[in-house]
């Protein structure tokens, strides 16, 4: 068991190199997935979120690290020496000539059973206008979608006031017809979120709220005899292709 998360850089030559170990997690990793940039003050970061067979969800930020000196500072080839430091604000590494850092932004609890699905919200774009017209840029909402197998899926937002993360939307299943989710997905417009099941089913619910949140079931295709073992949208979030170990493939309309 190595319930640990290896960060790779790739160089100008598409070789990657170890650039430092998240330690953490203190069961198998079930899923990764990276953000968009998101700018963290002054400068820009990048959000990786884990989850485990530990039941937990741990958020990490990786962002330059302008101010400090490079003690600890990892080539990815000699290993990571360690220091208190390090621990409490997570390793330093370095891309090209420049310093890195990654360290955990949060640890999300609030599953039951194994988390085998993370999933950022999809980026949007945005329009700004100004002197030069209009201008669109690229928005990272900030929200997690988490799957387990305790029949549930979460949203997890940062609450501004309390300067932590929270778990804001759950829904599930109560019978025991859906035995555990094994992974999540939002829809492109972030208003609806799909989970497949052990047994091969889809779970939707959709936002039908207007001025608040109001996640409701959905009505979902069927056929698969089998567990379902990935979905995937379509990048224009149109379509929905799922494979099942019955052997066969549907697409979603």
């Amino acid at each position: 068991m190595n319930p640990h998360v290896y960060l790779l850089i790739a160089s100008l030559f598409q070789q990657f190199a170890l650039a430092c170990v998240l330690k953490g997690h203190q069961d198998w990793v079930r899923s990764l997935d990276f953000s968009q940039a998101v700018m963290d003050g002054d400068k820009k970061a990048i959000y990786l979120a884990s989850s485990g067979q530990d039941k937990f969800i741990r958020i990490w930020k990786v962002s330059p690290k302008i101010h400090g000196d490079e003690t600890g500072a990892n080539d990815g080839s000699k290993g990571q020496s360690f220091s208190i430091k390090m621990y409490i604000e997570g390793p330093i590494f370095k891309v090209g000539s420049n310093l890195w850092q990654a360290s955990v932004e949060s640890v999300l609890i609030g599953h039951d059973d194994w988390v085998y699905s993370v999933q950022w919200q999809p980026p949007r774009l945005e329009w700004t206008e100004n002197s030069a017209g209009m201008q669109a840029k690229i928005v990272q909402p900030m929200s997690i979608l988490s799957a387990s197998m305790d029949r549930t899926m979460m949203i997890w937002r940062p609450d501004v006031t309390a300067d932590l993360w929270v778990n804001d939307v759950t829904v599930g299943e109560l019978g025991h017809t859906a035995l555990g989710f094994y992974g999540g997905s939002w829809s492109q417009s972030g208003d609806a979120i799909l989970a497949h099941s052990f047994g091969g089913s889809f779970h939707l619910w959709k936002n039908v709220g207007q001025q608040i949140s109001n996640w409701q079931p959905q009505l979902v295709p069927s056929g698969h005899s089998n567990s379902v073992s990935d979905v995937a949208w379509a990048k224009n979030g149109h379509f929905l292709l799922s494979t099942s170990h019955d052997q066969v493939e549907q697409v979603l309309l």
